[in-house]
């Protein structure tokens, strides 16, 4: 990802999703979810209610062609995420979509974009577990280091991790 490119411009719309909308200069129209997750931290419910999954919906594209590499759309999403991290006790859950089988190159393009987003201040927690099929799911979860529930988020994240690991 190309640091020095600009992100293109993007409007929060609320709503249940907490959604953001950005337009390519392809006419591709992304949005990016914030969906309310409080069930991940069973035990800490109000825990729960700072984890956000984030979700990226291509929502129109002006052709069937397939969609070219854009330099801008990293740098878009991470503007987002820094506009998401306003509030400093949010927590990001990150489930990368297997639905296409395209699963490997998403995780890579996250893991890069976080690279590239990543300080000091985030930290990056992440499991895979193969389901019956095969097919292994990846989540990362990412918080503020100074989340004052920190200790809390990485135990709670490992018992996930260990209920579909056992050598874990």
């Amino acid at each position: 990802m190309n640091l020095n490119q600009s992100p293109y411009e993007f409007e929060y719309v609320g709503g249940a999703s907490n959604s953001y909308v950005f337009e390519t200069t392809n006419e591709v129209t992304y949005q990016v979810k914030f969906k309310p997750t409080p069930y991940l931290f069973v035990n800490f419910p109000k825990l729960g209610e700072q984890v956000y999954e984030l979700v990226i919906e291509l929502v129109y594209r002006p052709t069937a062609d397939k969609l070219r590499a854009d330099p801008a759309i990293g740098p878009t999403v991470l503007a987002i995420c820094r506009d998401f991290f306003a509030n400093k006790e949010r927590i990001l859950l990150y489930i990368c979509e297997t639905a296409d089988a395209r699963h490997l190159a998403r995780v890579r393009k996250f893991d890069a974009w976080f690279r590239e987003f990543t300080t000091s201040k985030f930290l990056k927690l992440d499991i895979q577990f193969p389901d019956t099929n095969g097919l292994t799911y990846y989540i990362s979860l990412i918080f503020r280091r100074n989340h004052p529930d920190r200790h809390i988020i990485i135990d709670e994240f490992d018992v996930l991790a260990q209920q579909y690991d056992p050598d874990k």
